[in-house]
């Protein structure tokens, strides 16, 4: 079975391993094994999932 480490995702995205963990948590995925390996699809799957608290209504980005 192929697949990736929580680790090997972190190295690919260029992010901390908690960073993934937590990605992955807010995504929702599961791992295929016990042993915590993701099939190597998730890595676009959180490649751009944000985290932190969202804006509020009319509340601007900063810097703008």
């Amino acid at each position: 079975m192929e697949g990736m480490t929580v680790s090997e995702i972190a190295v690919e995205l260029e992010i901390s391993v908690d960073a993934v963990r937590k990605r992955i948590e807010t995504a929702g995925i599961q791992p295929i094994t016990r042993e915590a390996i993701y099939d190597p699809s998730i890595v676009e799957k959180i490649r751009n999932v944000r985290m932190g608290r969202p804006r509020k209504s009319g509340e601007e980005k900063r810097g703008e």
